[in-house]
């Protein structure tokens, strides 16, 4: 359910955000399970707005752990432009059973684990973005 409802189009935090009673909980809430602002910030396109994060927030379900490791964002706000800034042209296949499954490429993400490809969405979307 908590999946679902961090996936959801349907901004279900604000509430938590809007009334100030409820913050102390809202507290609680997102440093615990993924909520839509936080997952929404993974999502967006580049760190440079402020609010997005494309190299944390990996918390599908449990948040928790992106506080424990340290790559949580909470900004309580949502991105204005989101996507896959690099457009990896793999099947569907390769890029969910990766590393199971790799990329005959050389040249791709999926490749290897590390590889000379490893780019930091903050930066390197600028080449991809015209």
């Amino acid at each position: 359910m908590i999946i679902l409802l961090a996936h959801s189009e349907t901004k279900w935090d604000r509430f938590l955000y809007k009334y100030p009673m409820l913050h102390p909980f809202a507290w609680i809430v997102e440093r615990i399970i993924s909520t839509p602002s936080t997952h929404f910030a993974h999502h967006g396109l580049t760190a440079e707005d402020g609010v997005s994060h494309p190299n944390g927030n990996f918390g599908n379900l449990l948040f928790l752990w992106d506080v424990i490791f340290g790559t949580a964002k909470i900004t309580r706000k949502y991105p204005t432009r989101f996507g896959a800034w690099n457009q990896v042209k793999e099947p569907w296949y390769t890029q969910l059973m990766f590393p199971f499954i790799r990329s005959k490429d050389p040249k791709s993400e999926l490749h290897s684990i590390v590889t000379a490809n490893d780019y930091d969405p903050s930066i390197d979307y600028k080449e991809f973005d015209s």
